[in-house]
């Protein structure tokens, strides 16, 4: 007897086929809507965590770019995926770095902005006013791509206005410029400050101060330098005191850290600065110490005679040895007494006074209990210890008590960490990995129900064939083979063996579904579209 593999009960295939026509129409339907679903269900699970792990290629690209990008990554068959209204593209991340080179190479994604190579053609017809026009457009986009390139930045545009030269220097007109920036988080004073100034250096004539920057929701950024420059004063104030506070304090950190160990101690540091700016000139004067700074000497002579005498020879001559010479000396003299002239200006920012906080922490023993095991016990360090701390510090921050310095140092228990510490490190780390672990999860239990639900299958069809078999061989007649059980077997004197049929000791009830069940699956056969679309209407209406 010849028997096809597909029909033979001895074979799986045979008797899940086997099984297969003995159910009913709705058990039929019931088993086929469950393979489907589990296949559906395995196959979005497999697609799901195969799917490659997609990173931005470009972030805020024109329509234009984005156009010619996404054609090239079609054309190289590059999987790739759009967000933020197609301004960001997506690819996998093996991709992403040989796209971004060999788009580069393209020139894709186009420059933003023009720089100095709009000089590159040459135009000879190119009037002076065009070239002045394009040397500014040329600075305004190398100063734009600079400020791009900073961390907090995501785009940036500059505006340079440069007034004509005047004739007279007073009706001159500064140098203006504006930026408007795009960030990416948060950009601080100084930020501000480093990009006003680098603007500034880059164009003749322009001061930082006639730079203006506001973000791209139109905030004026420059607010942040203030005008006043006692508000000013007092920013520089705060950020010399915070960082002289940090230094010490790091400073003593380190060399507690190095004698006690780490992460045994706890520093704070608070300082006074004297920020009081004050110049003071004074004049000393010293009666002692004299000096002659000019000597005038002056000298007068008079030559007069005597009225009643006369000249016996000629009366009309003086007589002899009548004239007499008068001299006359004036002295003049200055003297300049010794002065000493002090200017004197105190610098600001220093030290006025100094307060130190240090918490130490003690020491731990394992002391024997009473149960026997070991008890971890908190031990104080001693005097002689703190009193070496202490004079450390001291002498490492300075400390000078005339100024009214303050120094605290404290032998304080500190917490001890949990046991259980090292599961923070294990939520850390399914906090980072939830999405890999997930998809694990889901692959392993998508493969674990695949294969419950084929071994149920498989154990239901062999313990329904093994019963269908053993009803068959108990209706043979006598001194038959169990060969004869099978459909068409033939007896040895070549007749078919009379086997009873099982359907007829079957309810009329029962072999009505049969029938019913049979005409179904013809008319399954002969119409299998009809057959689907019912079956889809089904579904949907649950």
């Amino acid at each position: 007897m010849v028997m096809n593999a597909d029909t033979n009960p001895s074979t799986m295939p045979g008797r899940i086929l086997f099984i297969f026509q003995r159910l009913s129409f709705n058990q039929k339907v019931t088993i086929i809507v469950a393979t489907l679903a589990m296949a559906l269900v395995l196959t979005f699970v497999i697609r799901w965590a195969s799917a490659p792990d997609m990173v931005p290629l470009f972030s805020n690209l024109p329509a234009a770019d984005a156009g010619k990008i996404t054609q090239w990554l079609e054309e190289e068959n590059i999987e790739y995926s759009l967000e933020q209204g197609g301004s960001r593209i997506l690819v996998p991340r093996a991709n992403q770095y040989q796209a971004r080179i060999e788009l580069a190479q393209q020139g894709l994604p186009s420059q933003r902005s023009t720089g100095y190579e709009i000089f590159d053609e040459t135009n000879l017809g190119m009037s002076e006013f065009v070239q002045k026009l394009n040397f500014r457009r040329a600075l305004e986009g190398e100063l734009s791509r600079t400020v791009s390139s900073l961390e907090e930045v995501d785009e940036a545009r500059v505006h340079i206005v440069v007034p004509e030269p005047a004739l007279f220097r007073e009706k001159e007109e500064a140098a203006t410029a504006s930026i408007t920036l795009k960030l990416r988080g948060n950009i601080n004073r100084g930020q501000i400050t480093g990009i006003s100034h680098l603007i500034a250096s880059s164009v003749e004539g322009l001061e930082s101060e006639n730079v203006t920057v506001i973000d791209s929701r139109g905030n004026i950024l420059t607010d942040l330098q203030s005008s006043d420059p006692m508000l000013s004063m007092s920013n520089s104030q705060l950020q010399l005191k915070s960082q002289v506070e940090t230094d010490l304090r790091v400073k003593l950190e380190t060399m507690l850290s190095q004698l006690l160990g780490p992460d045994r101690s706890i520093v704070r540091v608070a300082v006074d600065l004297d920020f009081t700016q004050s110049s003071t000139t004074s004049e000393l004067y010293d009666p002692e110490r004299v000096a002659i700074r000019s000597e005038e000497i002056n000298e007068i002579t008079n030559n007069s005679s005597d009225p009643q005498m006369v000249n016996a020879v000629d009366p009309t001559q003086p007589p002899p040895a009548s004239t007499e010479n008068q001299i006359e000396t004036n002295n003049i003299t200055n003297y300049e007494i010794s002065k000493t002239l002090t200017q004197e200006t105190s610098q600001t920012g220093g030290v006025e006074r100094v307060s130190v906080s240090v918490l130490i922490d003690g020491t731990y023993q394992n002391i024997a209990n009473e149960s026997g095991g070991q008890e971890r016990t908190y031990v104080e360090r001693t005097p002689d210890e703190m009193d070496k701390i202490e004079l450390a510090v001291r002498g490492a921050l300075g400390v000078d008590d005339s100024r009214g310095d303050v120094i605290t140092v404290l032998n304080i228990p500190f917490e001890q960490p949990e046991a259980y510490e090292p599961t923070t490190n294990i939520m850390s780390w399914l906090t980072d990995n939830w999405a890999m672990l997930l998809r694990s999860l889901l692959i392993g239990a998508a493969v674990i129900g695949i294969l419950m639900y084929v071994r149920n299958l498989v154990a239901a069809s062999s313990h329904a064939a093994r019963e269908v078999w053993e009803r068959k061989m108990a209706a043979l007649p006598g001194g038959a083979t169990p060969m004869a059980a099978l459909p068409g077997a033939i007896g040895d004197g070549g007749e078919a063996l009379a086997l009873p049929d099982l359907d007829s000791e079957l309810p009329q009830e029962v072999l009505e579904a049969n029938q019913l069940q049979q005409r179904l699956v013809e008319f399954v056969e002969d119409k299998p579209k009809v057959t689907a679309r019912l079956l889809k209407t089904w579904l949907v209406d649950g």
